[in-house]
């Protein structure tokens, strides 16, 4: 009963702190958007991303206001430490993409966009080590997306060009 008491006494005072998480309710400041990106997996993860946020995606070449181009993503695995017998015991695995915004043909920003997470590998286990490193993946490229849609809504909001 105590602890049923104190959770939601918690949960109360976590509601009412304004606490969300950071994918919830994303108002990204722009009506409509064209998306350029050469055959980056992340193509479809990050049109999903604005069309969840209520962006209306156009194809590149109209008269809209926005586009974002991306391109040249890049995947490495750098060795970090390494065993007593000179194997690699953990990786720093990197995912990476050239991210350029442009208001009517002028570029507005343009950076490369880097999340890495660090990963152990698993001697005992190989397949697992693996599929732990797909699953890592996965989830850098959604972080990734998530990073791009925080900084086109930072570099609109930022140039005045909230069009909501």
């Amino acid at each position: 009963m105590i602890r049923s008491a104190l959770a939601l006494a918690a949960a109360l005072v976590i509601v009412g702190c304004g606490f969300q998480l950071r994918t919830d309710a994303l108002d990204v400041a722009l009506p409509t958007l064209a998306i350029v990106a050469e055959d980056a997996p992340i193509q479809r993860p990050l049109r999903d991303a604005f069309d969840a946020a209520g962006v209306r995606l156009v194809p590149p070449g109209q008269s809209e206001v926005w586009t974002i181009a991306v391109s040249d993503q890049r995947s490495r695995a750098i060795p970090v430490t390494m065993t007593d017998d000179v194997r690699i015991n953990e990786l720093d695995l990197e995912l990476s993409v050239e991210l350029e915004v442009s208001r009517r043909g002028d570029v507005v920003f343009s950076e490369r966009i880097l999340v890495e997470r660090p990963v152990r590998i698993d001697r005992d286990n190989l397949v697992s080590s693996r599929e732990e490193r797909r699953v890592v993946l996965a989830e850098m490229r959604e972080h990734l997306v998530d990073a791009i849609v925080r900084i086109v809504d930072a570099v609109v909001r930022s140039t005045g060009g909230t069009q909501r």
